[in-house]
């Protein structure tokens, strides 16, 4: 935890505690010019591909020693030109778009040992790990030069779009991004957040889309049905539009304080949620009736879930839970739907007592007090090793992933490559 020097204005405190804790704007522009290395790299081994950042190095939301995150867009026509080269360790029964077990694409599998590969061929990168049959393939790796941490996925573009949704609301207003950054640390110092086993850990993109609807339902913010673009949809992940306004024109009329905000981020979690009975809807800013989804009785920002499931195309959203925190562009993925009981309990008992120092504690006491653990439930168990996943995929360790609950009824292969748009939107 950082020392905090409680003689000074609470403004101060948390500029000084946001300077400390978040990833120095020099690293950015590091990462950035360390990605060209990079694609250079790939390009030789898979021709044609593209790395995009994504994550919380594309939204601006960084915590020290946060890896980065990478997606290696590939050609549409890269698995045709493979196809008669050797299989690279696929399973000798299985077709070549056959799912393997745990809904994984052979392809991605291919693509993941293929990245491997081409790092393990560089000097300048090591602790290379290819995890190919997790339900997001991903390479790990290090950068020995720069010591950047990171890792590569070629199967799940949606990260791309969640971190641009992030970093676009956290640019309307200076509080916003310093409620998204405060509240991500405190989660982490509880170690409510980053872990694997999502019995027990928010996933850091969870984590900012409660800030966000919270936010957006506070006034502070727009809800992201406002930035939906209604005439021109990006559809990427089983046909969910993407696309959305990045450059938003809107004035808070909510001034509130940075301390009176948190208070009320926390009694709202805390206290006032009614967690059984209602979905918390990040796309409308607003928590909706768990009936109302049984029934698909939803305002029209909804219209794209009820009429794919009334058209069987893909699988209602998971209500039988304790928290459901509905994914805004995958409607049907409840981003928590595997969040336990105990867990739930401890998370809202943490809330209240932050509601309560914030409401109680002196200007100068409050973010001391706010951040000091020993005040809090503390973890019945020991926490597992962390897997950093800021932009909403699943990562490789669990049994979640992309499958289960959110899965498509009559699941079609992934087309990555609808991403003809994809870089129309994301190439600057």
């Amino acid at each position: 935890m950082e020392t905090i020097d409680n003689s000074k204005p609470l403004n101060e405190q948390i500029s000084y505690l946001m300077q400390r804790i978040s990833l120095p704007e020099e690293e950015y522009s590091r990462r950035n010019d360390f990605c060209q290395v990079l694609q250079t790299v790939l390009e030789k081994t898979i021709e044609g591909s593209r790395l995009y950042i994504f994550g919380s190095t594309l939204s601006g939301l960084c915590l020290n020693e946060s890896d980065l995150d990478l997606y290696l867009d590939v050609p549409d026509d890269i698995f045709i030109r493979y196809a008669d080269q050797k299989k690279e360790g696929l399973p000798k029964k299985k077709k070549k778009f056959r799912l393997l077990p745990g809904g994984i694409y052979p392809d991605h599998v291919m693509i993941a040992k293929r990245v491997r590969k081409a790092l393990e061929r560089h000097r300048n990168f090591h602790d290379i790990e290819a995890i190919p049959f997790a339900r997001v393939p991903i390479v790990k790796f290090v950068h020995g030069p720069t010591g950047i941490k990171g890792d590569i996925q070629s199967s799940v573009c949606c990260g791309v779009f969640n971190s641009l949704l992030l970093r676009t609301l956290s640019e309307l207003d200076p509080r916003v991004k310093q409620m998204l950054i405060l509240i991500r640390y405190w989660f982490k110092l509880l170690g409510m957040s980053g872990g694997t086993d999502r019995k027990r850990f928010f996933s850091n993109y969870a984590v900012c889309l409660l800030v966000i609807l919270f936010l957006a339902a506070e006034g502070v913010i727009p809800a992201v049905q406002d930035l939906v673009k209604p005439n021109n949809h990006v559809s990427l992940e089983d046909d969910w539009h993407f696309d959305f306004d990045t450059n938003p024109t809107f004035i808070a009329e909510n001034r509130t304080s940075i301390r009176f905000l948190l208070r009320n981020f926390f009694m709202f979690y805390g206290k006032e949620v009614d967690y059984s009975t209602y979905v918390l809807s990040v796309l409308d800013g607003m928590s909706l009736p768990k009936e109302n989804f049984k029934n698909l009785d939803l305002p029209s920002s909804q219209s794209l879930y009820v009429d794919r499931v009334k058209n069987n195309a893909c699988d209602a959203i998971n209500l039988k839970c304790q928290i459901a925190l509905q994914d805004p562009f995958e409607l049907n993925n409840n981003l928590t739907r595997l969040f336990s009981k105990p867990s739930l309990e401890r998370f809202q008992q943490c809330c209240q007592v932050a509601a309560e120092v914030l409401e109680t504690s002196s200007e100068k006491d409050c973010l001391k007090k706010l951040f000091d653990v020993s005040a809090y439930p503390s973890l019945l168990n020991p926490r597992k090793r962390e897997q950093p996943d800021e932009d909403g995929t699943e990562q490789p360790i669990g049994d979640e992933g992309r499958g289960g609950a959110r899965g498509n009824k009559k699941k079609k292969r992934n087309n990555r490559n609808t991403c003809i748009q994809f870089k129309q939107l994301v190439l600057p």
